[in-house]
């Protein structure tokens, strides 16, 4: 059984794509017309690459492996983004497993319609945990600042990152799905079947 301990590589493959997402969208909208995105938006433009893997993930295995992942994540995340650098890093280091793991419990509860390929609430379930987890970092960052500030360009950064990571979520689904082909895993896993119980009536 290979695809938990692929999902678990995974994860370091998405911190990659962190990095490198940045780049990749510049160049993009670097071709798009002036008129069309104003540089405000053009500059917060980004994907929640590691949330957008992990959200997705966390519909394709059980509970318990969902949590590991978000131990892992939530460390990685920590380490690369939030650890202390300097005086002024006021950031919260290991809030972020708890983030992860509080929206992979929301991603479980969506697990029966992906693994029955039925995307459209998934998907909506993808904005609402990329939305979900970058405003509660920040305010988690404002309380350790004694300050409750949200300015306009937080909603503009956080509108963006979540319709572009929803934009990305089929693909993401897709590859899953694929790998757990490749690889013999059962999606369906320990999900019952209500039809069973009907035809044995």
């Amino acid at each position: 059984m290979w695809f938990i301990p692929a999902l678990f590589v995974l994860i370091f493959v998405a911190f990659v794509g962190q990095e490198l997402a940045p780049l990749a969208i510049s160049g993009l909208l670097s071709a798009v017309p002036d008129n069309v995105w104003t540089m405000d938006v053009v500059a917060r433009a980004m994907v929640m690459v590691v949330p957008l893997y992990f959200f997705t993930a966390a519909m394709t295995v059980n509970f318990p492996t969902m949590l590991g992942m978000a131990a892992v994540c939530g460390l990685s995340w920590d380490c690369a983004f939030t650890f202390p650098e300097g005086p002024n890093n006021d950031g919260v280091f290991g809030f972020s497993m708890l983030l992860f793991g509080f929206i992979g419990v929301i991603m479980q509860g969506v697990r029966p319609f992906f693994v029955r390929g039925r995307w459209e609430i998934p998907v909506a379930m993808i904005g609402v945990g990329i939305f979900l987890f970058m405003f509660l970092e920040f305010l988690v960052l404002s309380l350790s600042r004694a300050e409750l500030y949200f300015p306009s360009q937080l909603w503009v950064k956080i509108s963006v990152s979540t319709l572009m990571s929803m934009i990305l979520a089929p693909v993401v689904f897709w590859t899953l799905y694929r790998l757990a082909s490749w690889t013999g895993y059962d999606l369906q896993g320990d999900i019952p079947n209500p039809l069973h119980g009907r035809r044995g009536r």
